[in-house]
């Protein structure tokens, strides 16, 4: 399951936020989330999954004890409540209220340090990566194979440049640097996130699809 990437109409989640307000709101999106996770683990034998987008960080607060408050909520819900929470890997510049919004925790790929250091398994987003690695200039497939253990869930998608999320496989820089033959994991659950692919009848569902079992599979 996905968690809303909003706290309400004018913020963006924040757990951790200064503002009582926004923590509230961002507490409660996750909470109904969480109670949602619980329905659906009568169905299933094994925790629920829930993807979170932890992509704002006060000012005043370093990613080392950021990364380490995210891990001890983590904790926290998988005790009180037997759901997994996994951190969402975020691209750069994320599209928030209609435009483009820096972020900073979570998209650098040396972020994967303190991933590993805390122990956080997360749900690696390769669209939210590439451009992440294209931003900053550095080689995917050495993070990816040094870091693997930490990816628990993946979503993909094809992108071009640092933000032009959302072209379709075969179409941006996703197939260029990154080995996907060497990715696929049977083990893993991995999600196809064509970008409205579900409109015209999921046509271009159909498309990426199409190319990955020519391509990929």
């Amino acid at each position: 399951m996905h968690a809303p990437d909003y706290a309400d109409e004018n913020n963006v989640l924040n757990i951790f936020s200064e503002s009582k307000k926004i923590k509230k709101n961002s507490l409660g999106v996750l909470m109904n989330c969480i109670k949602f996770c619980k329905d659906l683990n009568k169905f299933k034998s094994k925790p629920i999954s829930l993807v979170v987008s932890f992509s704002k960080k006060e000012k005043n607060i370093t990613k080392e004890k950021f990364f380490n408050d995210v891990k001890k909520f983590i904790d926290y819900i998988m005790k009180k409540f037997s759901v997994n929470i996994l951190p969402q890997w975020l691209p750069p510049f994320a599209w928030y209220f209609g435009g483009s919004v820096p972020v900073d925790v979570f998209s650098h790929p040396d972020d994967l340090k303190l991933i590993k250091k805390h122990k956080i398994k997360i749900c690696m987003d390769l669209s939210h990566f590439i451009m992440s690695c294209n931003y900053y200039n550095l080689k995917p497939n050495k993070y990816l194979k040094l870091y693997e253990n930490h990816f628990s869930h993946y979503h993909f998608s094809d992108a071009n440049g640092f933000d032009g999320e959302g072209v379709l496989l075969g179409k941006g820089d996703l197939l260029k640097r990154i080995n996907l033959k060497k990715i696929f994991n049977k083990k893993k659950l991995y999600v196809l996130e064509t970008w409205q692919g579900h409109i015209l009848n999921c046509e271009n569902f159909k498309k990426d699809i199409n190319y990955l079992i020519k391509n990929i599979i």
